[in-house]
């Protein structure tokens, strides 16, 4: 399978600002450690327990991953369906914390992975007929290597893809 080529400017553009986020991530780390000012201090070492993370992914965890958390953990509410309801929140200190807001969920598209073939919804209305006939065309153990059961028809049509 052939690599998607990236057109040169954004993959420039892409390495200089992640070079920039962590140039100033650094400056800033150098800073706290002169001042001894930083809202991480409490992150480092206590004494008598050992630390959680190592300097990489601490560095990653404080200067990068929480500018962008708020994108990747969204708190969902209900089952999940065809559509999921997120829970919204809002955060007064950096994205460190994250306060729930007294407002109704926001109801979005269900892109997750665990629901890409429709099984989080009602399948018996959605998708029965096509599983109940796949059970009875192929046994329950052809999702085993042909070495154990023997080699079926899908079997035979994957090695030919």
């Amino acid at each position: 399978m052939a690599a998607e080529h990236v057109p040169w400017f954004p993959a420039i553009m892409c390495f200089l600002q992640y070079s920039i986020l962590i140039t100033f991530g650094h400056v800033r780390d150098i800073a706290a450690s002169i001042s001894g000012i930083s809202r991480y201090r409490s992150d480092e070492a206590r004494s008598g327990l050992a630390k959680l993370l190592i300097a990489w992914e601490s560095f990653y965890t404080r200067r990068l991953y929480h500018r962008v958390q708020d994108v990747f953990n969204r708190p969902v509410t209900g089952a999940p369906s065809a559509h999921i309801d997120l829970i919204k929140r809002k955060s007064t200190d950096g994205n460190k914390t994250f306060v729930h807001l007294d407002e109704p969920p926001q109801r979005c598209l269900n892109l997750g992975s665990y629901n890409y073939l429709g099984f989080a919804d009602d399948w018996m209305n959605t998708c029965s007929h096509e599983v109940f006939e796949a059970v009875n065309q192929f046994p329950l153990a052809s999702t085993v290597p042909p070495m154990e059961f023997g080699t079926t028809s899908v079997h035979v049509a994957l090695e030919k893809a």
